[in-house]
């Protein structure tokens, strides 16, 4: 049987500028990805970036787990993503470290 479903994106951190954590997200059943993507408006030594995001996951939005860390690492713009099967009932996010010479900000969410 084969799933020919679109891929929903939900955003859970939009263009944050310092560390935090999103709202719980409820996640369907299935696969899931996790994506976040560091950007910056600086050039030359400015524009070097780096944002650690952390996945965690829980069953009763309570107790949370890390599931995994997105590290996004580049120039101008960079990202960092992984896919897996969960049977979790809620996810969040939670950017650990922003650093850049100017302007920077991350995006991140969920795919399910």
């Amino acid at each position: 049987m084969s799933d020919k479903a679109t891929v929903k994106y939900a955003t859970l951190i939009s263009s944050a500028t310092v560390a935090g954590t999103s709202n719980p997200y409820a996640l369907p059943r299935g696969p899931t990805s996790y994506q976040a993507t560091v950007t910056t408006t600086s050039t030359g030594a400015s524009a070097v970036i780096a944002g650690l995001t952390t996945v965690q996951v829980s069953n009763d939005n309570s107790q949370w787990l890390a599931l995994g860390t997105l590290t996004s690492t580049g120039s101008g713009s960079a990202s960092d993503a992984f896919g897996c099967v969960v049977p979790y009932s809620y996810c969040r996010l939670i950017v650990t470290s922003l650093t850049t010479g100017i302007a920077a900000n991350i995006t991140a969410g969920v795919g399910a």
